[in-house]
């Protein structure tokens, strides 16, 4: 993980960020780029944070500089497979215990709901009328909008 960290401040400070800034744009988002899942980070060149984002300062400084950063979340095999097994148990004993779906939530956390979405358009034959009511009961996000196909 430091060396993650380390190798993303590097890359924030050669698009032109001191490595002041690119420490406290590490800090900022800490939370959230740094928990558990896989995730692709990326910084967009210039002219395309310059179009997404435009921006005029008057007086016009000698030099501007902007780095916009971003992360693409990533659903790996295992995680599916992971998700597909609890929604599996889900179905088969509706009433499983609370451990299960805090395992499932501090894994996954905030992703946990569209991941269970995801796994639930992939694997259609998941699907049943008392997973949504199940899964709300639990305590997960609402509502699931999940449809069968």
């Amino acid at each position: 993980m430091e060396t993650l960290k380390s190798d993303l401040e590097e890359l924030l400070a050669t698009q032109g960020l001191f490595q002041k800034e690119a420490e406290a744009m590490l800090r900022t988002w800490e939370d959230s780029w740094f928990e558990e899942g896989f995730r692709v980070f990326f910084v967009l060149p210039r002219t395309q944070t310059n179009a997404i984002l435009p921006l005029e300062v008057t007086p016009r400084p000698r030099r501007l500089v902007r780095v916009l950063a971003g992360r693409i979340e990533v659903m790996t095999q295992e995680a599916v497979q992971d998700i597909f097994g609890f929604l599996s148990l889900l179905k088969t004993e509706p009433r499983i215990n609370n451990a299960e779906v805090s395992v499932a939530r501090q894994r996954y956390g905030r992703f946990l709901a569209p991941m269970i979405r995801s796994v639930l358009d992939s694997h259609p034959a998941l699907w049943d009328p008392g997973i949504e009511g199940s899964l709300v009961s639990l305590g997960l996000p609402a509502p699931l909008q999940t449809r069968p196909r």
